[in-house]
């Protein structure tokens, strides 16, 4: 395989920054010239597909014997390698990830990464399929298949398979879109064909809950999680300033723990705290440590069964458990 074929493989062009990466559009294509020696020049043209050329500007003929991997010298080692940082450097600025055909796949790998974290796996070389997965468990598998096998239809399709309560499979499988799980146990998986039929939002509400099977969602007894609007309080004015807080009475106990999370634009957990005495009317709460934002995000909190805070709740034990790991 080519180093360009390797590099560009389910990747789409931004055409936008192409621009300003310094491209030109000349004869129907893309091209980007910059010397990577003295004498040697390297194109770079985009269309359909991406290719690389380096010409020799002393001999005014192209060189191809970066190529090949055989050759020892290291000459042809060094150009290969400067020829390769360039492509890369243009794949990270120019291009974004395009793993599947359908534009309704694409958005739902984006929408699972935003709010999971997780990209698609693909664990094999020479099958288009990928899986995503939590905790060792697949809760989503998109595959292209031919469509025949699906609706009996001609052509090949993008599909999503997801875990369901078994009697919502039933049920779903009268329903225009959702067909019996291939290659997955069609009890309690279901195939969803992703050609704009079902609705982004749908399709998601069902990641949700294929999501929920993989999750330790077990709570533990005295772990709290609180949300705190730091556009309505001064959180860090007033936990930075002190270690002991009287607060008015709620659910909480002697010896609870509470982590505070801080809603937008922070999203994280960042304070935990300890109930140590509690009152007819007050408890008094003792700040133990501040973390730093990006250690606990949302986006980590979601690995572990937290994926959202609107209000006080106990934690998933696997997220426990990952804060005293942390703490050893």
């Amino acid at each position: 395989m080519k180093i360009e074929d390797d590099l560009f493989k389910k990747k789409e062009v931004i055409i936008d920054e192409l621009i300003k990466y310094g491209f030109v559009l000349e004869n129907g294509m893309y091209v980007y010239k910059t010397k990577i020696t003295a004498s040697f020049l390297m194109v770079v043209h985009v269309s359909d597909k991406v290719r690389g050329y380096i010409m020799d500007l002393d001999f005014n003929e192209e060189y191809v014997n970066f190529r090949n991997e055989n050759l020892e010298g290291e000459f042809s080692r060094k150009i290969r390698n400067k020829f390769t940082d360039v492509l890369k450097d243009i794949c990270d600025k120019c291009f974004m990830d395009k793993y599947f055909t359908s534009d309704q796949a694409n958005r739902i790998c984006g929408l699972i990464e935003e709010k999971y974290g997780d990209k698609p796996i693909f664990k094999w070389d020479n099958y288009d399929g990928a899986v995503f997965e939590n905790n060792g468990k697949w809760y989503g598998l998109i595959m292209n298949v031919s469509r025949n096998k699906i609706d009996g239809k001609k052509g090949k399709v993008d599909i999503l398979n997801v875990k369901l309560d078994k009697n919502k499979v039933v049920n779903l499988l009268s329903e225009d879109g959702y067909y019996k799980a291939y290659h997955m146990n069609k009890k309690s998986w279901i195939s969803v064909i992703l050609d704009e039929v079902v609705s982004d939002d749908n399709i998601f509400n069902l990641i949700d809950e294929s999501y929920s099977f993989t999750v330790d969602n077990v709570k533990s007894d005295n772990e709290w999680v609180m949300p705190i609007n730091p556009g309505y309080f001064d959180v860090f004015g007033y936990f930075d300033s002190q270690d002991l807080f009287y607060w008015e009475k709620k659910n909480y106990k002697k010896n609870d723990i509470i982590y505070l999370y801080i809603t937008k634009p922070i999203k994280a957990i960042m304070y935990k705290c300890f109930v140590e005495d509690i009152t007819d009317d007050f408890m008094l709460v003792r700040k133990v440590c501040k973390y730093e934002k990006k250690k606990y995000s949302l986006e980590v909190l979601k690995k572990y069964g937290l994926t959202s805070v609107r209000s006080s709740r106990h934690i998933p034990k696997s997220l426990s458990k990952l804060f005293k790991e942390d703490e050893v």
